[in-house]
């Protein structure tokens, strides 16, 4: 393994993978690093038997996201189609398009009868909260826009900042559903019951947008076949085969910022330009040196960060 690297990326899940495939793509010299067995994290598949089996994540949503980056990078997984279905007491509704809706709040109704003008107005809000999610997944990601794209005119006229008009009127209007979104539908109604019968599916305080948004994302969920680990093994495919390295098994044990150096747990000193922390975050600070973890190791600051941002 070599010594110096244009960049190091630690942390070989689905985020690790997407960052070290397009820095192959534009030909800089990656370090890909994991300290699990394989690369993938959450995106992986195991076989027993002759069946294949998730053993993170069941199914992917595409989100004007995930199709258009893999076209981007001309990666070819064939996907089927992964409807999801709502099981409550002895119905179960399946979700093949907004329709279903009108299932979903018959199912309520039966079992609320009291709260029928109450279900409908909690119904047509998730309808308006759909409205908002078909403005901002309306397009394909403009971040995978083809290089031809980029450089109509037509498609940008018509195309792009027409959307871009809707998308900045759209986030204006969603950030009042920010809050928890059991407390969210206590405007609707004051029966606990019927709220956690709505909120079941979700996490403690998820935000509202994203708890009744939902209902939409059920109609955009995709399965590769072969397993969701598909996707891990052909992003690691493609970074091997544009010259980057994937090291797995191995964990970063220390990181030396001045001397712009890691330090790996087969004792080996890895020497880099830019360093990419793609695994936990809180972890990156307890692996600087001394002197750093003293100012930022458990810091009150550090605990409130989330990922996605810089703890310094």
């Amino acid at each position: 393994m070599k010594t110096e690297y244009d960049v190091v990326v630690a942390g070989g899940g689905i985020a690790g993978l997407t960052c070290a495939a397009y820095l192959c793509r534009s030909g800089i010299h990656t370090l890909l690093v994991e300290k699990n067995e394989k690369p993938g994290g959450l995106v992986n598949t195991f076989r027993y038997e002759g069946f294949a089996f998730d053993g993170g994540i069941r199914a992917f949503e595409n989100s004007g996201i995930l199709l258009p980056m893999l076209k981007d990078l001309g990666i070819d997984i064939a996907f089927r189609d992964n409807p999801v279905a709502i099981g409550i007491a002895d119905k179960r509704i399946r979700f093949g398009s907004l329709q279903n809706l009108s299932d979903y709040a018959a199912v309520l109704t039966d079992l609320f009868p009291s709260s029928k003008a109450e279900i409908t107005q909690i119904i047509e809000e998730i309808k308006r909260v759909l409205g908002y999610m078909e403005v901002l997944y309306g397009i394909d990601n403009p971040l995978f826009l083809s290089e031809k794209e980029m450089h109509d005119p037509v498609y940008l006229r018509k195309t792009i900042f027409p959307w871009l008009l809707r998308y900045q009127k759209t986030i204006g209007r969603i950030e009042h559903l920010n809050e928890p979104v059991d407390q969210y539908l206590r405007r609707f109604t004051d029966n606990t019951a019927l709220i956690d019968m709505i909120t079941q599916h979700f996490f403690k305080n998820t935000p509202a947008f994203f708890a009744l948004s939902y209902f939409g994302l059920y109609l955009d969920y995709l399965y590769p076949v072969g397993g969701t680990g598909i996707l891990a093994d052909k992003l690691a495919d493609y970074i091997c085969a544009r010259a980057g390295e994937i090291v797995t098994e191995t964990a970063v044990l220390k990181i030396y910022p001045k001397e712009r150096e890691v330090v790996f747990s087969n004792n080996s000193i890895i020497c880099y330009k830019q360093l990419i922390w793609a695994a936990d975050q809180k972890c990156s600070v307890r692996r600087y040196n001394p002197r750093i973890q003293e100012v930022f190791g458990e810091s009150a600051e550090l605990q409130r960060r989330r990922g996605g941002q810089n703890p310094f």
